[in-house]
Order: C-alpha cells, then structure tokens, then sequence
C-alpha cells in the first residue's frame, strides 16, 4: 500500500480506497519467477454504491496510479497513454490510444468491459461486451505489430532510452521478448488461431472435408482465456487488470466466462485483477435472492478469491477540497450550502457546479467564478434538492425549452441514440441549432460526448428518466413522426452497406486487395466500430421488424431482413451463439426462393445458413441452403464443372442436417448425388480438387454405411475407406506437399476409428504407425496446428489401440508445444496406463513419465508438470 499515489489529479478523497484497490494489484503483481505464479493472485474486487458515489472514477484512479509508476510504466516506455478519457467523452473503460504512440512494451495490461441498462428500449436482452474487450486487444496486436521490431532492437542494443527499462532482468532473457512482454504477438497468435474465419465451402481446404470438420468453434469466453493464457505462460507472466463496469446488469455468457477463468485462474496462481463495479441496491437483491454465480456477481461474495468495498457517501473534507479547487471564491457558509445540496455525491456536486458556471453571469459576484455566489445564486441553490434523482429532475427543469425537447426525443430511442436522427428531427420541428443544443447538453453531463459522430449515449440513467418521463408527457405526439426520422436513416445507414450484389461492402479497416473493391461509405454501419456497429444492428432489428408479407423491391424492407441477417452473423462471429440463435429465429418465416439476390447474395446466403447450423438453427438454416441450391441446379444446368461443384457441396451440407436431425435415409440420398457428380467431375478433369472431392464424399457415404451396422454395410463402409486412402496416396506421391500429407493423415484417421470399433487393433496400429511417418512439425503458423490436430487424434486412436504408454513421450511434446491436446487424450492416457500399469511396459511408462516431468520443468512449464507428476503418482500407486 505504500505504493499509493500522494495525489491524482482531478480526484478527490477515497485515501483508504484507493490504497485497498491498489493494495489488491500489488498483491497479484507479486510473482515468484521460480515457479512464474502469484504469491497472491488471482483476486476479484467488487466496489458497491450507487449512482454517482465514485465507483467507475476510483476504478480509474487505479489505471492513473500505476501508470504513473516507474515500475509498471517506466518514463522511457510510456506505453500507457497518460489520461484515461477526455473530459465530457463517452465513458471509458479502456484508454484511448488514438493519439498515443508508445516508446516501448507495456508492464502490465488493462481491459475492461461496460454493461448498459437492459431495460432500456435499445435491449431485448442482456448483451456480451467480452467481443468489445477482444476488439480492444487489436490496439495492442496493432502495437505491437507496429513497434515490436524497433523495442526487440532497442532493448538487444542496450539503447539508453529503452535499455534502462531493466527489462532484461524481468524478462530472464531478451530471447523471449516477443512472447512474453510484447501481449500482441501473443495475442495475435491466439485470434489466428481461434478467430473468425467463417467457413467457406466453396475454397475447399486441402486436408479435404475432415479437415474442415475437427476445426472447432471456440466460444468468446474461450477464446477470451486463450488469449490470457498466453499473457500468463513462463517465469514472467504479464499482471492483467480486467475491469467490469456496471456489472449489475451482466449478461450469463460474461458470468459464465467469469466463472472459468476464476477457475484457471486460481488453479494456474495467475498475476489477475479483476475488478467490478455494481450498484448497491441490485447487490443486496442478488444477495437476498442468492442469485447463482450464473447469473450475477454477489454469488461471488464469499468466495476465497473475492473482497467487497461499500462505498459510502464522499467525505465533506475531500468535497470541500473539491470546491476549493473549482469555486475558489465562495464564503464558508456557501461552502456549507453546496456541500449540503450535493447528498454526499460527487456527480451531484460536479454537476451542480457546472450548472452555476454555466450561467455564471447571474449566480457569482461580477459574474465571476473566482468570485463568491451573488444573492441569486445563493437563493437559487437553497432550492436545490439534495435527493440526487429529485436534484436530476430540476437540473433537467432547468434547462431551455429546446434542449429539453432534444433531450426528451433523445431519450425515446434509447440510452443511446443516434444524433444525426435528432438533429434531423429537431429541423423537422423548426429547430435549426440542434446539433449545438447537443453539445449543450454534455456540459451538465445530461449526455455524453461522442464515441464517434453519430451514436451518443445518456450519461446517467437519472438524467435519461428525466428527459423520458418529459417525452411522455409534453411531446408524446412526436413519437411517430420521430421513429419514422429513425427507420429512414436505419434505411440508409443499413442499406449503404451492401452492394446491389447483395452482399456487404468491405469497411474502410477491412484488408482488402485491388482497386475495384466496393468499400462503405462513411455514413453506414459497416463504417462504425464493431460495437458501435452491433448497436446499431440491435437497434434495427428492434425498429425494423420485418413485415409479415414483405416486398423486396421497398427498401425499408430490404433493410429490415439485411439487419437481421447481419446481426446474426455478427453474434456468430463473436462466438455468442444464444444471440445468434434469438436473432436466427427471426427468419423462420422467410420465404427465400422469393428474395432476390440483389438483397441477401448466394455467397451471403450460404455463410449465415453455415454460421445458424453451428449455433444449432437446423431448420432457418435448411431454408437459406435450400434456396441456394435451387440457384445452384439452375447455374449447374450450364453444365460448368464449377456450378456443377457448388451444386454438389450445397447437398453436401443439405446431408449434414439430414444426418443432425436422425434421416440417414434422406442424407445417403443426397450423398449419392453428391458422388455421382464427384465421379463425373474426376472423371473429366482429373485434378487434384476434383480427387478430393470424391474422397470426402466417399468417407461420408462409409460413415452412413459403418453406421447401419450390418455386415453387408460394413463391408461396403470398409471398401469406401479404403478407396479414400487410395485417392490421398496417389495425391500425396503426386504432389508431395505438406497439405497432401495433411489429406493423406486425415484419411486415416476415419480408417482407424472403423478397425478400433471392430477390435482390429493391430491393423489400427499400423496405420497410427504410417500417420506419424508424415505427420511433422509443419512450416507455418496454420500447417502446425494441422499437424498438432492430427497428432493429437492419432495419439488417441494409438491409445485405444493399446499402446498409449510407450507414446507418453509423444503426449508431453504435444502438451509442451502449448496448442493443445484435448482432455480425452490425457484422459485416455490416464485410463489406458493404468489398466496396463501390470504390463510389461511399467519401467517404460515410469521412466517416460519422469522425462517428461523433467523436461516440462526446464521449459517453465510448471502446470504441465505437476499434471504429469500426479500421472506418476497414480501409476505407482496402481502398481504398489
């Protein structure tokens, strides 16, 4: 605690809380590089008030405090820009790196994450801001892309002006720069390799369809610890704050997420700290209710990992300092007047002081606000409420006819709002000034600077209340005419977005190569930021509905589908699969063969039908592919091998959810048509695609074949196979790439599942043994996690063919090469060694295991020692 700043500019009082949230940082800081775990991590500290007391200010402090720190933002570096926001912006959680550009690496990392109200009109449910904090880490990926070359040669030259960082010393080695101080080089390898590349069926991959089969969707909370986990690896993890604002109106998928990384978190004595803020009286409710840990924070309350700080009402001697410094003027009693009016809150009292400095010409002495209150300002803060919502509404009351009118059609769209639609409205009504009157109306914080020019947000719920309750009762009138502004430029906005091709425009951030790229226009939602951008969306579906009997050439129409549509793509991507499903059901009355491509594209069609069989929408899925293979067949009747082809994957796919749904009937047929056109296509152009291509269909009739069962379709399942081996041998010997050997392997392993499920278990040995002649270390980035996916399936298919002890050396390389073999495997391994820990193979097993222990130390690999030491133990307690 002693690290405590004397001071934070702009901050007043909150000594002993501060020096508590600081305190909670040190501790989790604290790492024994021996081990590379916390001596006192992970924490979660949850700061409860209400409205107003200061909870997302200290929170911030926090971020002030340490960056700065020599320790964790050293001069030379200054990686952290040194204001968390600017004043009268959008509430941050994160700093803004805009206008920032670092000198060096960062010591520690901050993220965080706000929730907005539920209940206002914008929300139909409770969304997930954890894509909003992986978007966030793109600043860094971005940085360290950026810089991450000229601080790797600063440091290795022992330039002063980076050299005397120390981070030599940290780090153990400059070797290991770019995995462990640089975050984005880390964080760049977990998005590529969990990202959010949809499938695309029509690029066929050259490990074939099994390959594209086992590439799995990790959700976003996943997604989430891989990318921490790669900040906490070795002797010298990165300390990690993650911040959760407003956490009282977390969604389940973020309390799920929280729960998981809890519990890597304390397994691994991870360096993290997080923090939430929470209202106090939703705290007590959650508390009452004993609302589970799924769903709320205050379930946390008693867990070993968890401290609570209740915030009380501001101090009077750091609300006095507070006015000292901004009306220096005021005689002691007005002081005692003001400190009274506030209620012990500090919003209220920087409101009520912007409020006498907003007309300072009539409330102080010379108009000047050096100056003491004249008699009109003192008598007019007698009249104040210190009740803060009483206080919002005569600060709301107080305002001209014209701003409150803003304010109250404002407050109609939502929390958030678009400012163009307002202003656009208000010259409707004869109100050319509106978009100063917006900008009026940040200085009493009635709402928020932009984020961007367009969207803008209420700064306090209270303040939104006001200006509602306003709406309704003095411009209810309005409330057509002003969602008809908002549907229009939905309209646009939305529509602006595509192309007449029907598919979405690339956005000015989006790789894209050639000139002839069709890029958004600034004034759309593909130009907004992600969040922004899903906000939007939401807004759209909400505003938008599609009608019951549309008509595709009206564009509102148009929009109203595309929105849906998008949005369900977008909460794909970002890995929330229950939104993707809400919004997916939204088209079930879709009649597709009737939207013309123009609006929703084939290519466009065919990814969302991808994306909704993921998230589990089988039914909405079938009608967009099944619209798509009615184009197809009509393309394919030009008889091109290439519309011929499309055809054949579309009823690929149609097969997948005829087997999802227990048709095998209906799947076999479709995946006889699939062979017959992938006969005909080799037959004719003999390439290597089109030899793929008969061999996933050929594996996917024998997986229908092994799985009828008699003797007859096994046979046939076997000769299937057998053909698919055939065809990736010729591919392999023709080709020799690292992608042949990919298939090559991929075929086996449907091979080795049917000789393991008839007990063939030599036979599945055997072709395990050919599989690890071509699996290797791969070339790049991509072909490694093939290959480690491919070793990984074989390792188990080795271990169910008896002969998983002699391979644990195998198990250990997979594991110390940190892209993962699956816990069935370590499982299996576990099973297999212990029922054959009487064989022949126990000094074998024994010896391995003490290898591997060893060698996992010497890596720093520290957890995956002690999982393979608890292995040894239970062997030798098997066979004592």
């Amino acid at each position: 605690m002693s690290n405590i700043q004397p001071s934070i500019p702009g901050f007043y009082g909150r000594v002993q809380e501060r020096a508590w949230l600081r305190g909670l940082f040190d501790e989790v800081a604290d790492v024994d590089h021996e081990t590379g775990r916390s001596r006192g991590g992970p924490k979660l500290a949850v700061i409860v008030a209400n409205t107003g007391l200061g909870k997302s200010r200290l929170v911030q402090t926090l971020y002030q405090e340490l960056t700065i720190d020599s320790k964790w933002d050293p001069e030379e570096a200054n990686y952290w820009p040194d204001a968390f926001q600017d004043a009268g912006k959008s509430l941050r959680v994160n700093p803004d790196f805009k206008d920032h550009e670092p000198n060096g690496p960062p010591q520690f990392i901050w993220m965080g994450a706000r929730w907005a109200d539920p209940k206002d009109r914008n929300r139909d449910d409770r969304v997930c801001k954890l894509p909003d904090c992986l978007h966030e880490m793109e600043v860094h990926v971005d940085l360290a892309r950026k810089m991450g070359t000229a601080w790797s040669q600063a440091i290795a030259s022992g330039r002063d002006a980076i050299g005397g960082l120390g981070l030599k010393a940290y780090l153990g080695a400059t070797a290991e720069l770019v995995d462990l101080v640089l975050p984005g080089a880390a964080i760049a390898v977990a998005v590529a390799a969990k990202g959010k590349k949809m499938l695309d069926a029509h690029s066929a991959m050259e490990g074939g369809h099994e390959a594209e089969a086992t590439r799995r969707h990790a959700d976003v909370g996943q997604r989430w610890i891989e990318v921490l986990s790669k900040l906490m690896r070795g002797k010298h993890p990165m300390p990690v704050v993650l911040w959760f604002d407003d956490a009282q109106w977390i969604d389940e998928v973020s309390c799920g997420f929280l729960t998981e990384l809890m519990y890597v978190a304390k397994a691994k004595a991870w360096p993290l700290l997080v923090v939430a803020t929470h209202w106090e009286t939703e705290w007590r409710e959650d508390l009452k209710e004993q609302t589970p840990k799924s769903q709320c924070l205050a379930a946390w309350k008693d867990d070993a990992v968890t401290e609570v700080w209740e915030l009380k009402n501001a101090e009077s001697v750091a609300m006095g300092d507070l006015l000292a410094d901004e009306l220096p003027g005021i005689s002691g009693e007005q002081q005692s007047l003001l400190l009274e009016k506030a209620g012990g809150n500090y919003l209220s009292m920087v409101e009520n002081v912007g409020q006498l400095k907003k007309k300072a010409r009539h409330n102080f002495v010379d108009g000047d606000t050096a100056l003491a209150l004249n008699q009109k300002g003192e008598t007019r803060v007698g009249t104040w409420s210190p009740e803060r919502e009483r206080r919002v509404v005569q600060m709301f009351e107080e305002l001209e006819g014209d701003v409150q009118d803003i304010l109250g059609w404002s407050s109609h769209i939502g929390q958030q709002f678009v400012a163009e639609v307002i202003e656009a409205f208000a010259e409707s009504q004869g109100k050319q000034i509106s978009g100063e009157h917006l900008k009026d109306c940040i200085d009493p914080l009635a709402i928020l600077g932009e984020p961007n020019p367009y969207i803008r947000e209420f700064r306090d719920r209270a303040f939104h209340v006001a200006a509602n309750t306003y709406f309704r009762d003095d411009l209810f009138e309005d409330e057509d005419g002003l969602a008809e502004a908002l549907r229009t430029h939905l309209v646009e906005w939305i529509n602006a977005s595509f192309d007449d091709e029907g598919d979405l425009k690339a956005g000015p951030d989006d790789e894209v190569a050639g000139d002839d790229v069709n890029i958004t226009p600034a004034r759309s939602v593909k130009a907004l930021e992600p969040a922004e951008r899903m906000d939007m969306l939401r807004m759209a579906v909400l505003w938008l509905p599609i009608p019951e009997s549309p008509d595709w050439t009206c564009p509102r129409d148009q929009a109203s589908l595309r929105a849906v549509v998008w949005l369900t793509g977008r909460a794909a991507s970002e890995g929330l699969w229950d939104l993707c499903r809400v919004e997916g059901r939204r088209l079930k009355k879709i009649d597709w063969a009737q939207v013309p491509h123009s609006v929703i594209s084939i290519r466009y069609r065919w990814s969302k039908a991808v994306q909704l069989e993921t998230a589990g929408v089988n039914s909405i899925a079938r009608n967009l592919l099944e619209s798509v293979l009615a184009d197809e067949e009509l393309a394919a009747s030009e008889g091109t091998p290439e519309s011929r082809r499309d055809v054949s994957i579309t009823l690929e796919r149609l097969a997948d959810l005829d087997v999802a749904a227990g048709d095998h009937a209906a799947a076999k047929e479709k995946f006889e048509q699939c062979l017959e056109i992938s006969e005909a296509l080799d037959a004719s152009l003999g390439t290597p695609e089109s030899r793929r291509d008969l061999s996933r269909t050929l594996s996917r009739l024998a997986d229908l074949d092994k799985a009828a069962g008699s003797a007859a379709d096994l046979a046939a399942a076997r000769k299937k196979y057998e053909r698919c081996l055939e065809i990736h041998e010729e591919l392999n010997a023709e080709l020799g790439t690292s992608g042949s050997r990919i298939g090559l392997t991929y075929s086996m392993v449907p091979v080795v599942r049917f000789h393991v499920q008839l007990g063939d278990y030599n036979l599945a040995q055997d072709l395990c043994d050919e599989a690890w002649k071509l699996v290797g270390d791969g070339h790049g980035y991509d072909e490694k996690i093939d290959y480690l996916d491919l070793r990984s399936m074989c390792l188990h298919y080795r271990c169910k063919a008896k002969v998983g002890l002699r391979e644990l050396d195998v198990a250990r390389e997979l594991r110390h090469q940190e892209l993962g073999v699956d816990s069935e495997i370590l499982s299996t391994l576990r099973s297999e060694g212990v029922e054959s820990a009487r064989s022949e193979f126990l000094g074998n097993v024994l010896d391995g295991l003490r290898q591997s222990i060893e060698h996992a130390k010497q890596c720093d690999h520290h957890d995956l020692a002690e999982e393979w030491q608890s292995l040894l133990v239970e062997f030798e307690a098997t066979n004592s």
